[in-house]
């Protein structure tokens, strides 16, 4: 009764089904899943980030050239700025 460990064998300290192979395959499982998302997550938002500097980029260089009026240049850049 006692040798067997806490539980009759199963749990943490025997050989039962929290100590198998299988129940470190679907840790391991969720672990790779959950960094999955956190990664793809992670890419869409440096994607965002990256089109909106590319975009007040393009905005200052326009205004640099002269292509754009200073009051075009800062009306659009309050729209860059709100998205």
């Amino acid at each position: 009764m006692f040798g067997r460990g806490c539980f009759g064998g199963y749990g943490f300290t025997g050989n039962g089904p929290v100590n198998s192979g299988f129940t470190y395959l679907v840790i391991g499982l969720r672990i790779f899943i959950v960094l999955a998302v956190l990664l793809l997550i992670l890419s869409l938002f440096k994607h965002i980030i990256k089109s909106s500097n590319d975009a007040a980029r393009i905005l200052d260089e326009r205004y640099a050239k002269g292509d754009i009026g200073e009051e075009e240049y800062f009306s659009k850049k309050s729209n860059i700025a709100k998205k």
